[in-house]
């Protein structure tokens, strides 16, 4: 059976009549050596709406860090009545060092007029510094100590114990069943 977009999953007469859906797209840029880049992000309606649609957006910290990496941004798109896209635009921090590509998210909610049938837009930030990533270090395990039985744990040697034989389906005495 072949996947389902969201929208092909929705019930047809609702695309048809009913509300816009909203998506936003990814965005992949270089972040650059110095100074900020802008991520713009796009957020669309399926169609025209013949009503204020607005949604809210905010970003959220993937592999990236707010305020280090990029901007935190958040507010409210408010689309006029036959608009059918805004724009959205995330400052990314440019600088020189050898990192992994890094990642963050604007999402999508509280929308109204409309529905939301895509509601995180990836901002894909990438290293363009030149060099080489530090080694990874393993993680250091702590030594494992072998099984000691408390002082007070009684042994095979303990004549004072009664010890049942794993074999038997019930203690000696009790119409146990041999297996």
């Amino acid at each position: 059976m072949q996947a389902r977009s969201t929208l092909e999953t929705l019930e047809p007469r609702r695309l048809m009549h009913g509300n816009p859906a909203i998506s936003i797209n990814d965005v992949a840029l270089t972040e650059g050596n110095t100074g900020q880049s802008a991520f713009v992000f796009t957020v669309s309606l399926s169609k025209p709406s013949n009503k204020r649609v607005t949604v809210d957006f905010f970003t959220v910290n993937e592999f990236a860090s707010a305020g280090t990496d990029y901007a935190l941004t958040s507010g409210t798109l408010n689309f006029a009545r036959g608009q059918t896209s805004k724009t959205v635009t995330v400052l990314v921090n440019g600088d020189k060092t050898v990192e992994q590509n890094e990642t963050f998210v604007v999402g999508l909610r509280h929308a109204s007029n409309a529905f939301i049938a895509d509601g995180s837009g990836i901002g894909l930030i990438i290293n363009d510094d030149n060099g080489t990533l530090p080694p990874v270090e393993p993680p250091v395990e702590p030594p494992v100590e072998p099984y000691q039985p408390p002082p007070d744990y009684p042994t095979y040697n303990d004549p004072t114990y009664t010890y049942y034989d794993p074999a038997w389906w019930n203690p000696p005495g009790e119409g146990g069943a041999y297996w």
